[in-house]
Order: C-alpha cells, then sequence, then structure tokens
C-alpha cells in the first residue's frame, strides 16, 4: 500500500489555483511538521525552485526528526556545468540531512541539455556512494516519460501527474515496465491543485468544460458516504503501480482533514467520471487566475 508524502511548494511560493491565504507562516509550517511527525508522514517534496521551502523544512522541522526528503534541482541559468553542490548539495545543507531519499530533474529542457551526461555522472556517483537512495525525474505526459527512458534509463525515481480523471500515464505500458523493475512511482496532482475538490458554482469560465466531472464526483460521494476526500485519494492510494501519493495542503486544518481521509481511504473505490479536455489537465496551460469567492 502507497505512503502519505507531504509537498511543500506552498512553504515556500504563494502557490496553487485555489490558494488563497499566499505563503504560510513560519508558525504553521512548525505546526504542520509536527503533525506530520505524529501522523508518521516521513516523506516531504520539495524543491530548489520552491522558494526558501527548502530552508524553512530544515530551520522549522521538529528536533530529532526522521524525515525524508526528495527534492527536484534545475541546470544552470547561467549556461555553468553542474556540480554536486548545485545538483544536490546545497539542498542537503539548508535541509540539514546527510543523505536524500531521492533527487530529480525539475526541467524536462535540462535532459536535452549539452550537460546532461555531466549531470548524470553526478547524480549516479551519489547514489553510488548512498547519499541519495533513488535518482530521476518529474513529468507531464508520456512524451517526457520517452525521453527520460531514452536517456536516463537507469532512472529509479519517477514523479508523475495522475488523478480520478487522468489516469492514462499512470496506467501507460512504460510505468508498468518501470515498476516492475523496481522504480519507485509517486504520484503528484491527485487533488488537481484542489480543483476536484471545488464547488461548481466557484469555477471560472475557463474551467466551466470540468463542471459535469465535478457534479458527478458529488454524486459519488452522495451515493456511496464517502467525502470527496476519501474517494479522490482512495483510487490513486489503492493503484497497483504507485508507491507514494504528494499533497500538499496550505493550513494545519487541511492538512489534519487530508490525513484522516487518507487513513479513511481503506477501500478501492470504483467509478468512472466525464471526460474532460487535456487543457483543464494541465496546470502548465492554465490562465493565472484564482477560484471566484
Amino acid at each position: 500500500m502507497s505512503q502519505l508524502i507531504l509537498g511543500t511548494v506552498q512553504f515556500g511560493l504563494d502557490y496553487g489555483i485555489t490558494n488563497s491565504s499566499g505563503e504560510i507562516p513560519d508558525q504553521v509550517v512548525q505546526q504542520m511538521l509536527v503533525f506530520a511527525q505524529e501522523h508518521d508522514i516521513r516523506v516531504f517534496d520539495t524543491a530548489a525552485d520552491y522558494g526558501n521551502s527548502q530552508y524553512r523544512l530544515g530551520q522549522l522541522a521538529p528536533i530529532g526528526n526522521s524525515n525524508r526528503y526528495v527534492t527536484k534541482f534545475s541546470l544552470p541559468a547561467d549556461g555553468s556545468l553542474p556540480t554536486q553542490e548545485n545538483v544536490y548539495s546545497d539542498s542537503m545543507k539548508l535541509l540539514r540531512v546527510q543523505k536524500l531519499h531521492g533527487v530529480l530533474f525539475h526541467k524536462l529542457e535540462d535532459l536535452t541539455d549539452p550537460r546532461l551526461e555531466k549531470t548524470l555522472e553526478i547524480l549516479r556517483a551519489g547514489r553510488d556512494a548512498e547519499i541519495l537512495s533513488r535518482i530521476g525525474v518529474s513529468i507531464y505526459n508520456r512524451a517526457d516519460l520517452e525521453l527520460a527512458l531514452d536517456v536516463f534509463p537507469d532512472l529509479d525515481l519517477l514523479q508523475l501527474p495522475a488523478n480520478v480523471l487522468d489516469m492514462d500515464l499512470l496506467e501507460s505500458d512504460e510505468v508498468h515496465m518501470l515498476k516492475s523493475r523496481g522504480v519507485e512511482i509517486h504520484v503528484r496532482s491527485v487533488f488537481l491543485q484542489g480543483l476536484l475538490l471545488t464547488s461548481p458554482s466557484q469555477l471560472s469560465e475557463f474551467f466551466e468544460p470540468l463542471k459535469p466531472a465535478l457534479i458527478e464526483l458529488q454524486n459519488v460521494a452522495a451515493e456511496t458516504g464517502k467525502s470527496l476526500l476519501e474517494l479522490v485519494l482512495a483510487k490513486i492510494r489503492h493503484h497497483r503501480y504507485v508507491d507514494a501519493v504528494l499533497v500538499g495542503a496550505t493550513t494545519l486544518g487541511e492538512l489534519t482533514e487530508i490525513t484522516s481521509a487518507w487513513e479513511s481511504a481503506s477501500e478501492y473505490e470504483d467509478f468512472e467520471l466525464p471526460a474532460v479536455p487535456r487543457e483543464i489537465l494541465d496546470p502548465r496551460v492554465w490562465p493565472n487566475v484564482r477560484m471566484n469567492p
């Protein structure tokens, strides 16, 4: 059964189309990290590009914690060579750890950069030295995955988007193959940045095509007696290829609700939802707007 991972982009950036509170204050971050420790959430997802997320994790985590981290890096924008420091060592210093559970390429364009081979050499050396447990990529779609497998065939950690509206990539032949050879699969976007938990009346004009799916999801919740959170989490949590489900929260209350729903989502719920246009499922093409109040 998969584990719950806490994503921390909101610890360093004002992130998320349904996020109305902005970057999270230190006191709330501390409360969330203590709560995570009390509820056996031990793995945290972060990135060098997530503002000061890594620094705050290192500074605000409970003393004596056993936290593990998956972080992501981008190649230097000035064209300089990758180094152990800018690939992962600087992140380790900020996080105050001696090892990392995973290090991922954050940007797919870095997989076609002339500096790729040097980067892979650094990552493989870190894994061989057991400083890095796993190395891999964060992707968006099947084309990304095909590219990653072509240039980085020995990756052993893959982060990909999937949710109750979008299972195609998770259920692809490529992911099946990776899972069969022991690659760890982490799923993000399980809430589609909170849209799947949003009232249809709050959708802006761009997201109108999502309304039928949200209405049907609410109908399934009413018929089964499950909460939306439970339905959305259970289908991914119990998927045969999923090792971990990555969630984000902006308040302690949100994290409490998610954790409770995760613990309650003990059974697989099978249901179908109306198809949604591809552009609604890809946050990279969304307009820069918030939800209606």
